[in-house]
């Protein structure tokens, strides 16, 4: 009896932190997919030229200055880099990139950190 008891406190334990740790688990992803504040998704500026990227929730967007002079691409977004792909070529180019407030500052081919600015 003693041993019976023993096995079900152990499944009930077990069933207990399995619940524990996919509550959690469901908690954190859902609080980081809701965050826009750190989302790449929205339409980012360069102040001083009028240059643009759109970037859509469903991995589309475009780069150019005004609608007309648009470029579309797809892209991939880990929270840290952000691969373009451009459309009618087969390469990626891959930038490093880092978002504080409304501010969207990408490391360019050549290093520098160029900033852009949440359009509202």
């Amino acid at each position: 009896m003693k041993k019976l008891f023993m096995i079900v406190a152990l499944a009930g334990s077990i069933l207990i932190a399995g619940t524990m740790f996919t509550s959690c688990r469901g908690k954190a992803s859902a609080g980081k997919a809701a965050d826009s504040k750190t989302s790449i998704v929205g339409v980012w500026v360069y102040p001083d030229l009028g240059f643009a990227y759109t970037f859509n929730a469903d991995g589309t967007g475009s780069y150019g200055v005004g609608e007309d002079a648009s470029m579309p691409f797809t892209y991939t977004d880990d929270g840290k880099s952000v691969e373009i792909r451009y459309e009618g070529t087969t390469d990626g180019n891959k930038y490093d990139y880092s978002i504080a407030g409304e501010k969207l500052t990408i490391k360019d081919d050549f290093g520098s950190d160029v900033v852009y600015e949440k359009k509202k």
